[in-house]
């Protein structure tokens, strides 16, 4: 049982983090192009100044980590209360559980996503939609998997 439960806490979080972090690269590939668009309206020369801040972790990489941060905070209970509900509900209910467990991540991760995104260096815009896109993938991929 054991085994199982390690498997099964692991393989999903792992599934998790590399398929969100997909899509946090997917994001950030798509803000330097509309930054670079942005700047090249503008008239701005192009070049590398300012994409590698002096000093710290940078904008890009500050974001991939939050992305494994929330996960580890999100994932262990929202699989916890998961299997939990394949234990003891009807099948019929099981994916309402899902998806109302999915909701919550959902707001959960938005909102911390959002609170760091206001601050100064982070500028995550849309964290809602950000999170939402994240952990639709994630469970569409689970789902595809089991």
């Amino acid at each position: 049982m054991r085994a199982y439960l390690w498997r099964m806490f692991a393989g999903s979080l792992g599934l998790t983090v590399a398929a969100e972090l997909g899509v946090a690269i997917l994001y950030l590939s798509v803000e330097r192009l509309r930054e670079g668009a942005g700047r090249a309206k503008a008239g701005a020369r192009p070049g590398l100044r300012g994409a590698f801040p002096s000093g710290g972790m940078g904008h890009g990489a500050r974001i991939l980590l939050l992305t494994v941060l929330v996960n580890l905070l999100t994932n262990p209970p929202a699989v916890l209360v998961c299997w939990l509900g394949r234990l003891w509900m009807p099948p019929g209910l099981q994916l309402y559980l899902q998806l109302a467990v999915e909701a919550l991540v959902v707001a959960v991760e938005g909102g911390v996503y959002g609170s760091f995104g206001g601050k100064p260096g982070w500028k995550i815009k849309r964290p809602m939609l950000f999170a939402l896109a994240a952990n639709g993938t994630s469970w569409l991929l689970g789902l595809w998997l089991s």
